[in-house]
């Protein structure tokens, strides 16, 4: 199977982030950036480019506990991108000097023709 998630290009959808720190960094409240990127690689074009999706520190509003799932929410792509695949990746620092960082990726997904 070249792609196991389809999206219509009349609808909207969410980009779920999984985060977690580990119980020392989280304890002191480090400094946190979560950015997203949404790559066309059927057009080689970015959708979304490194957008910040949050910022703050371990234990505020944003991150109240070690593990956090972030929603960032997609506008329907458009009839435009039917066929399109995309990938969506998101990036993680956390501290400032010598930060910790991890970069996590989707699936690929297709953009498919509109419902009905």
């Amino acid at each position: 199977m070249i792609a196991d998630l389809a999206f219509p290009s009349d609808c909207a959808f969410e980009i779920v982030i999984e985060c977690k720190a580990e119980k020392a960094i989280y304890a002191i409240g480090a400094k946190y950036e979560i950015r997203s990127d949404v790559i066309d690689f059927s057009a080689m074009t970015s959708v979304v480019t490194s957008a910040i999706v949050a910022t703050g520190h371990l234990g505020d509003a944003i991150w109240p506990a070690q593990a956090q799932q972030l929603v960032f929410p997609m506008a329907a792509p458009d009839t435009v991108n039917n066929g399109h695949v995309w990938k969506s990746i998101a990036s993680l620092k956390i501290g400032i000097t010598n930060p910790h960082t991890s970069i996590a990726e989707s699936e690929l997904f297709l953009i498919t023709s509109p419902l009905g």
